[in-house]
């Protein structure tokens, strides 16, 4: 799903739809976390869940997962060098990159602004790398 979303901003960048592409990528980064988290810090319940089939059961059962934020948190906490390399590097991208997500995302200040000014060559750059190298 990561990947996927990491696409579609792509293509929508290259489309000349700045504003749809940067909202793509908070959704992105959130499903790269609950990726990351499935594979290294979830409980084996909460990974066989991901695996069944969509009823409503399994969607009830998926609505009492954590929280992406909490995700994260549980991430931070693992000692593995292997993983501790990109957990950090996607903490850093949270802390510069996750207000401006939001807005971009629900609408803010920032595509507002964006739609007049344009985006500096910059910020595509940082945004898009960021999101795609984790």
């Amino acid at each position: 799903m990561s990947v996927e979303h990491a696409a579609g901003a792509i293509a929508l960048l290259t489309m000349g739809m700045p504003n749809a592409a940067m909202a793509l990528f908070r959704p992105q980064f959130e499903t790269l976390i609950r990726g990351v988290w499935l594979l290294e810090a979830a409980d084996e319940t909460w990974v066989r869940q991901y695996h069944e089939p969509l009823s409503e059961e399994s969607a009830r059962a998926a609505d009492m997962a954590p929280s992406v934020k909490v995700m994260f948190d549980e991430l931070l906490k693992l000692e593995d060098p292997r993983v501790s390399g990109i957990v950090r590097h996607l903490d850093e991208y949270r802390a510069q990159s996750l207000r401006a997500l939001n807005s971009f995302t629900h609408g803010g200040m920032h595509p507002m602004s964006r739609s007049g000014t344009g985006y500096p060559m910059t910020l595509v750059d940082n945004v898009g790398s960021a999101s795609t190298a984790a």
